[in-house]
Parts: C-alpha cells; structure tokens; sequence
C-alpha cells in the first residue's frame, strides 16, 4: 500500500501546484505538467501489484524527461519567459520530493528485508539511552533543589519507558532473526 502512495502522492502533488499555479496566474500553459506527467503515467504504469520497481521507473524517467524537454527549449529558443521556468520549477519540486521519498522507502524496506541491521541499530540507541539515564541520575543525586530533582525523576522515568520499550522490540526482531536462522538451516 504505501509503495502505491509514493507514486500518486507525486502525480498528485505535480497536478496540484500546476492547478494552483494556473488559477493564481489564470494561465493554461501551467496545467502543462499534467498533460505531460499525470496524465501519461496513469496510462504508461503496470496496473499489478509486484511492478513497484517498474512503476517508480516510468515515473522518474517522466519527471527527466520533462525537465529535460522544458530546459532544453529554453536554452534552444533563447527565451525563459516565467511561466516557463515557473514549470520547470514546478516538476523539479515535485521531483525532489519523489525521490525523497524513493530514498526513504528504499531504506524502510532494506531494513523489513535485514531485520539484523534494525536489530543493531535499537541495540544502538538502547545503550545511548542507557548511558543518558546513568548521567541524569548523577544529575539528580547533586540537584540542589527539589524542584530539579522532580524534573530530574520525571525525565529518569521518560528514559526507563523509552528503554524498556525498545528491549521489548529488540527482543521481537532478536526472535524473528533466530527463527529466521532456524528456518534457513533446516532447507
């Protein structure tokens, strides 16, 4: 589901700054991206749920194209009016936030694909938040007044939760890793 969401949560913010920036300025030229983006990707993508990879190809092939297209008739025709380059500006937004969340994603699923590096990195922040809870303990055992020593106890229990909390995930992946392991060696 949320692979889907990457592709049209981009078609649709490249056809809502368009739709905007053609009634701010009630010129048609600024629907132009839908016409060449939108528009051609809901016809050019895979409609099966695997083609994810596939899908996010046709989209960023698209998106150069454009900007490619669009740049290269303003140097060629050496005129970059302001609609023009509001355009080019429009699907370069669009651009960088579809590959922001292409990066994203792509690290949220090498991270579901390698539980052990999730695994590594809650183990990480356990000992940080440890090390945090020793220091604010010291803080409070030499708080000078009680006002700071309540502060200190509040945020040393924020800290407990907050660890106690990543064991138990730890814990989880930890096992989901051993099972892993055990089904990997009886095939």
């Amino acid at each position: 589901m949320r692979r889907v969401d990457l592709m049209s949560r981009s078609t649709i913010l490249v056809t809502m700054l368009s739709v905007v920036y053609a009634l701010i300025d009630m010129k048609i030229i600024f629907l132009a991206p839908i016409l060449t983006i939108s528009i051609p990707y809901r016809f050019m993508k895979y409609k099966e749920e695997g083609r994810y990879t596939e899908n996010r190809k046709i989209l960023n092939n698209l998106f150069l194209f454009n900007l490619i297209v669009f740049i290269g008739v303003s140097i060629i025709t050496n005129r970059m009016s302001t609609e023009i380059f509001e355009i080019i500006a429009n699907i370069m937004i669009t651009f960088i936030y579809f590959k922001i969340l292409s990066m994203i994603y792509k690290k949220r699923e090498a991270l579901y694909k390698n539980p052990q590096i999730l695994y590594d990195k809650i183990n990480n922040q356990i000992n940080a938040l440890e090390m945090m809870y020793e220091q604010t303990e010291e803080g409070m055992k030499n708080a000078e007044t009680e006002k700071a020593r309540n502060s200190m106890e509040v945020k040393l229990n924020t800290i407990r939760y907050k660890i106690d909390e990543l064991k138990r995930q730890s814990e989880l992946i930890k096992a989901q890793i051993e099972s892993k392991n055990n089904n990997q060696k009886t095939n």
